[in-house]
């Protein structure tokens, strides 16, 4: 619950498990971006498994979620 976010989309955990997604400096030595990623559901519910990069440094982060108002994206194959 204390982990340090930088422009973030939610800046805090919204249920009982949230994702985390952080993006550092090419020296690790500074945090450029990072957020909590997750819907409201009070039990253990939101979960990252699998993150990638395109060229253009879109992030996709796959997981499973439990919540009924995960936060989703445009793109969103299964949106609810």
């Amino acid at each position: 619950a204390n982990l340090p976010t930088a422009n973030p989309l939610r800046p805090t955990i919204a249920g009982g498990s949230d994702m985390y997604l952080a993006k550092l400096s090419s020296s690790a030595d500074r945090l450029l971006f990072s957020t909590y990623l997750g819907g409201s559901g009070n039990d253990d519910c939101d979960y990252g498994k699998t993150l990638a990069v395109d060229g253009a440094g879109g992030a996709y982060v796959i997981g499973i979620s439990f919540s009924n108002n995960f936060p989703l994206g445009g793109t969103s194959v299964q949106p609810t």
